[in-house]
């Protein structure tokens, strides 16, 4: 980061594609994942941005040399390196950071705050130099223009499938299973054929050849090399195993909250054996009670892959309207008791619902006034174990329908692993 801030990017051209083909190396070596050019684009995001944040310096370089001189030139009035090396900067910044509306920034040959605004040929207004953000701000922008545009290149390509997969990785909270800091004692870790195989199914690599068949024994139907049928087969209990991780774990934190939830609590209909909550809370809002149900759905279904790929966490979003409220909302609030429906839908991403994401903030917020801690950190921390939480069980949901000869091609270690699993 030094070098990219004090060396004029042009001077670091070859210097960031050797460091980019020795991460690339480092990384195929460790895992046995070897990206294409097209799994090296998503390799490169921010985690955040649906990626694995390997961030690539060659974005990168013009803005954090901009952010430098920007800081010199405010700081002393005096430039930091060559006008025309700043300016060049700039003119990166404009074409590929910047979006249409954006007014473009300008500098003045100076360094010197001007008091008056200048126009360009447009007609429009040009920032100036003093007014150019941090490099913190630029980035991110950058990311998400690249983001959009990988998405609307997906559309315009009718590749609904990647599209939806790259709204909902890039969805909030999404991400959080690999930024955790690996724990064993806080059950915050994987196993390496758990993170392997969630890193190609992250990155859309096939588990097998297209050209080979597989078939899961216990439901006798062909599998996908993308691993679509695994997260949503029926067969083998796996959908059951996630969704009770998921549940135990919000439950967990409403006991940290010292909410007293229950569980599957029973008579909340009247006559019917129905339990539409999952965890039960007997005050949250005003008084009232809560009927947290938890569900998780897949974005790339076909009734839900049109709305996944348009909006953020829209296939979460679409099956909690559709199906869960649909089924329970208006019956369970017309008890004599008074109850709120509360869905808590996640996709097979991590994409939560937003009535979901409000709901972990209320809970975090009432965990950091009873332990005393920073609300910021216990947000963090439970996102963070719900995300391992899910992404665990997508993991022994994939290793249970894994091909054997495919793992060992992949990692030996992988053999053990599965063995591991199996017996559980």
């Amino acid at each position: 980061m030094h070098l990219l801030r004090t060396v004029p990017p042009r001077q670091l051209e070859n210097i960031c594609t050797e460091y980019n083909i020795c991460i690339r190396d480092a990384f195929s070596k460790i895992t046995g994942i070897f990206p294409s050019e097209a799994n090296f684009i998503q390799f490169s995001r921010s985690v955040g941005r649906g990626g694995l944040g390997f961030r690539n310096p060659i974005f990168f370089s013009h803005i954090a040399y901009l952010a430098s001189s920007i800081n010199a030139s405010t700081r002393d009035q005096t430039s930091l390196g060559d006008i025309d090396d700043i300016q060049s900067a700039i003119n990166y910044v404009n074409e590929y950071v910047l979006s249409d509306n954006d007014i473009p920034y300008n500098i003045d040959s100076e360094f010197r705050i001007p008091k008056g605004k200048n126009e360009n040929p447009s007609g429009r207004p040009k920032k100036h130099f003093m007014d150019i953000p941090s490099q913190h701000d630029l980035s991110c922008k950058l990311e998400d223009k690249q983001l959009k545009c990988a998405v609307n290149s997906a559309l315009l390509a009718q590749n609904s499938a990647l599209a939806a997969q790259l709204r909902s990785m890039s969805s909030k909270h999404a991400g959080a299973w690999m930024r955790v800091v690996p724990s064993k004692t806080l059950f915050l870790n994987f196993k390496p054929s758990e993170y392997i195989i969630l890193l190609r199914w992250w990155m859309r690599l096939p588990q097998f050849a297209a050209d080979e068949l597989h078939r899961y024994i216990k439901c006798e139907a062909v599998l996908d090399p993308l691993g679509y049928h695994a997260l949503t087969c029926k067969s083998g209990g796996d959908l059951i195993h996630r969704h009770n991780a998921i549940r135990d774990m919000v439950f967990k934190a409403c006991q940290t909250a010292c909410l007293t939830p229950r569980l599957e609590k029973h008579g909340l209909i009247a006559n019917s054996n129905d339990r539409p909550a999952d965890v039960y809370i007997p005050h949250l809002n005003n008084g009232k009670s809560c009927a947290a149900d938890i569900a998780v759905t897949h974005a790339l279904q076909p009734n839900k892959i049109f709305y996944a790929a348009r909006e953020s966490a829209g296939a979460a979003t679409r099956y909690a309207i559709m199906v869960k409220d649909k089924k329970y909302k208006a019956v369970v609030e017309k008890q004599d008791h008074g109850i709120d429906y509360l869905p808590l839908v996640v996709d097979c991403f991590g994409a939560w619902d937003q009535r979901a994401i409000n709901f972990f903030k209320k809970i975090a917020a009432t965990i950091s006034k009873t332990k005393f801690a920073p609300y910021s950190e216990t947000i963090s921390q439970l996102m963070e174990r719900l995300s391992v939480t899910h992404m665990r069980a997508n993991a022994r949901a994939l290793l249970c329908r894994y091909p054997r000869r495919c793992i060992s091609d992949i990692l030996p270690t992988m053999i053990e692993d599965l063995d591991d699993t199996d017996q559980k």
